[in-house]
């Protein structure tokens, strides 16, 4: 059975083409993402039904690696983007000149965070 924190990274991920594809399920997932509802095993089926990948965009080996920073004096600094509102363990790298992503759950960019 998946994590709920991960099935809701996976949902926050696959939730635009979902949307897409089976509005009134994609809204009911969500609905019951944001309600803390256990929703894995139909996200699970639809995603199969889908022929959707069952992961999120997210990266988990520990900080993502690192990001430059500055300008001719360029450091190294951590910087991930995380879930704005601690419902999944999403993690993405920053990268150079790239938007923010997007948490399709709540409709918001992610959080920047530091380490």
């Amino acid at each position: 059975m998946v994590e709920p924190r991960d099935a809701v990274g996976v949902l926050c991920a696959q939730l635009p083409v979902l949307r897409r594809c089976d509005p009134e399920k994609a809204e009911q997932l969500a609905a019951d993402a944001r309600a803390g509802r256990d929703f894995g095993s139909q996200l699970s089926r639809l995603l199969l039904q889908m022929e959707l990948p069952g992961t999120a965009d997210t990266e988990r080996s520990g900080l993502g690696g690192p990001a430059l920073v500055g300008g001719f004096g360029r450091h190294s600094a951590h910087e991930v983007f995380r879930c704005p509102g601690d419902r999944c363990a999403r993690v993405q790298a920053r990268r150079p000149a790239a938007p923010a992503p997007v948490c399709h759950l709540e409709d918001a960019p992610l959080r920047l965070t530091r380490s």
